[in-house]
């Protein structure tokens, strides 16, 4: 099993008094992947930005086989896009987003814990 808490945001084309791109919707994302499979992670640092989390299906048995009835299984694919730091890839089984809360620019939720 693979768990992750991610700080999502929409990027806007407004720029601030400072010059930088105004950010809103900031979220607190928490995904679960279990039967993982073929984990691959590189660039682990203390900036961790992803461009872009990219999910695909493909077939559980690409070469054939698989029951004779019904549909065939498949698999997720997840593919994790640097724009800074971590990147990577993997397949697992199910994902399931735990939990979705609002935070604020520094990814500290806006309510408190219950």
């Amino acid at each position: 099993m693979l768990e992750t808490q991610i700080h999502a945001f929409e990027m806007t084309k407004e720029v601030n008094a400072e010059g930088f791109l105004v950010l809103r919707h900031h979220t607190l994302v928490v995904l679960q992947f279990r039967n993982v499979q073929n984990l691959e992670l590189s660039g682990f640092s203390y900036q961790n930005a992803i461009f872009e989390l990219i999910f695909g299906l493909e077939p559980m048995f690409p070469k054939g086989g698989g029951p004779l009835e019904g549909p065939a299984p498949t698999v997720i694919t997840v593919m994790i896009d640097s724009s800074c730091g971590l990147s990577g890839k993997f397949k697992c089984g199910e994902a399931e987003v735990l939990s979705v809360e609002p935070c604020d620019e520094n990814g500290i939720p806006l309510t408190p814990p219950s």
